[in-house]
């Protein structure tokens, strides 16, 4: 741990060498001058970044959407995406009746013999299938993401 007059020691010997440094620059000018330069130049280039259109997540945007689609329970719903393949990454969320999105009960759940929630299976090359289990009270919508990764 430092100690007051340790402190009190570095704050001197750091602000004097900054003088030694801003007296001695070969140009007359304060040697730290060239750091804020750098400093502003990365600034401006953070700035340039921020305001550049860039992908959504990591992956870059889905190759489908299904956008919300209304499921009701102890069904299937179809949804075509036309990926021409079974290779894919799906990442599905289900929304409630006050309008939560999430991914409850994603995949099944049993609970004093009640079924909830719901789940996907790609049964061909263009199709998804998403079942929503027989007592589920949750997932009233359903969207999906596809991205192909083969």
């Amino acid at each position: 741990m430092i100690r007051k007059k340790q402190a009190a020691m570095i704050t001197s010997i750091a602000f004097i060498c900054f003088l030694i440094g801003t007296s001695m620059a070969s140009n007359g000018g304060n040697p730290f001058d060239s750091l804020w330069d750098a400093f502003n130049g990365l600034e401006s280039r953070i700035e340039a970044l921020e305001n550049q259109s860039l992908p959504l997540g990591f992956m870059g945007a889905p190759a489908y959407d299904s956008g919300w689609q209304a499921i009701t329970a102890d069904t299937y719903l179809t949804l075509t995406h036309n990926l021409g393949t079974k290779e894919l990454f799906v990442y599905m969320l289900g929304k409630d009746v006050v309008g939560t999105i999430g991914t409850m009960f994603y995949g099944s759940d049993l609970e004093n013999g009640t079924w909830r929630g719901a789940y996907f299976r790609i049964n061909a090359e263009n199709t998804i299938d998403i079942r929503r289990l027989a007592d589920d009270a949750v997932w009233l919508e359903v969207r999906v993401y596809i991205w192909v990764i083969s």
